[in-house]
């Protein structure tokens, strides 16, 4: 970037627009790494990730059975 733009902006400049070149590039990595580690979830972890969502779905059904009367 000193090199880039040395001729046509002040050190300042330079120095504002380099800290948001790195913050961007770091975040664009940072989704990147997100998404790869998103894509390579062991099945084992995502068959538990549903088995718990099914277990809370039964705790709640089981609470409202409760409330039902007999007929119902």
């Amino acid at each position: 970037m000193l090199e880039e733009l040395a001729t046509n902006k002040a050190r300042t400049e330079i120095d504002k627009l380099s800290f948001k070149k790195v913050l961007w590039r770091t975040l664009n990595r940072l989704k990147h790494e997100q998404r790869v580690c998103e894509r390579s979830t062991n099945m084992d972890e995502a068959y538990d990730l549903g088995e718990e969502a099914d277990w809370n779905n039964l705790v709640v059904l089981k609470q409202e059975v409760n409330k039902l009367s007999k007929m119902e």
